[in-house]
């Protein structure tokens, strides 16, 4: 094998491994907001992870009352501050496919999302509603859905 490209694919798995480890650190963050007390009216409805929703949270044909409103809030706007710095990272590792990723769920997944959890701040979806909208935005990967992993996953 080429002596250059063995260094290159030897650099590329440093980036690569770093770059795992800080998402690694963000998935810390993120599990400690899912069981935060403070955000504790939201998950009593859902999940943290959207791939993780049940078929009774499906079905959930309540409205979200205004303490899970105000914790959506603050879930929604530290899930958006932990995609943002996934995302940089991503940016930044210059690593091709991870750029791509990032660039499709900030153009693709992000906009779908804060539709999403508008439509559920203003009252235009049932629990139900917005569990199974949250769960379909997992299975459409073709939208950058699986884009930066927790923007996919995220609340």
């Amino acid at each position: 094998m080429d002596p250059v490209k063995m260094q290159e694919d030897a650099a590329r798995r440093e980036r690569v491994a770093a770059l795992e480890a800080q998402f690694r650190s963000v998935g810390v963050r993120m599990r400690a907001m899912c069981v935060s007390p403070e955000n504790a009216p939201y998950f009593r409805k859902t999940t943290c992870l959207a791939s993780a929703i049940t078929d009774e949270m499906k079905e959930d044909r309540s409205k979200p009352t205004a303490a899970q409103k105000k914790a959506a809030q603050n879930v929604f706007r530290i899930t958006h501050e932990l995609n943002e710095e996934t995302r940089s990272m991503m940016v930044q590792s210059g690593i091709p496919e991870y750029v791509d990723k990032a660039f499709a769920s900030r153009t693709y997944a992000d906009p779908k999302i804060n539709a999403l959890q508008q439509d559920f701040l203003h009252d235009r979806l049932t629990w139900g509603e917005y569990n199974r909208a949250r769960a379909a935005l997992v299975d459409r990967p073709e939208d950058g859905g699986d884009a930066a992993g927790a923007a996919q996953n995220a609340p």
